[in-house]
């Protein structure tokens, strides 16, 4: 403890102009009063305090949005992995997890300048960073579509997804909006995926197709 608060009392003006104050301390500050001024004629320092300080509420945790759980969702994915690896190597070997989803994270952060995956759902250029940098993976995923094991993928066309419900695409890594001055339709129909009759769209829409599966553009 480097402070200790009290209340300030009376005061008397010496003959010299000098101010004498008297503080009251709580009872439970005084053994850390003791130790902090254990002489008279110690020089102080005096700060006003707000009003029932000690009553105040700490500020509640921002909590994340949409952004932050699509930057969690990015993180667990090997090939998202692999091009942070790729693309921002440097960062990369800034830090030193066990786990490579902890890594991904850690990376991720330290691009967007934001302390947790939260702050990008209330602060406007951590998220425009993060806009920036899932564009960046789109592109550096169509030049050359890699699967999870680190091989070329085949388009999702070419495994037999020509139609996704939206939460098949969500599950496989698509992350909505679409690009720009793109319009995704949807129709009723079968998704080539869960095979279940729901709304649907081409796969190509998302953008970038994900997964284990080894699904994408």
């Amino acid at each position: 403890m480097t402070a200790i608060a009290g209340t300030r009392r009376q005061y008397k003006e010496m003959a010299d102009g000098t101010l004498r104050v008297s503080i009251d301390i709580d009872p439970q500050y005084k053994q850390n009063f003791l130790e902090l001024f254990p002489g008279i004629d110690m020089p102080v320092a005096l700060a006003p305090l707000e009003p029932d300080f000690e009553q105040k509420k700490p500020e509640p945790e921002q909590k994340g949005g949409p952004l932050s759980k699509s930057a969690a969702m990015q993180c667990a994915y090997k090939v998202f992995q692999a091009f942070l690896r790729d693309k921002y190597a440097e960062d990369w070997k800034l830090f030193d997890c066990i786990d490579a989803t902890d890594q991904a994270a850690h990376v991720l952060r330290y691009i967007c300048g934001v302390e947790s995956r939260a702050d990008l759902d209330h602060e406007v250029q951590a998220a425009a960073r993060y806009q920036e940098l899932m564009r960046e993976y789109q592109q550096w995923n169509v030049v050359a579509p890699i699967d999870q094991s680190g091989e070329q993928m085949k388009s999702a066309h070419a495994r037999g997804v020509s139609w996704i419900c939206d939460q098949c695409a969500k599950d496989s890594g698509g992350v909505m909006p679409v690009p720009e001055n793109h319009c995704a339709t949807y129709h009723y129909g079968k998704c080539d995926v869960c095979k279940e009759d729901k709304s649907v769209t081409q796969s190509r829409d998302y953008s970038w197709l994900m997964s284990q599966s080894g699904w994408t553009r």
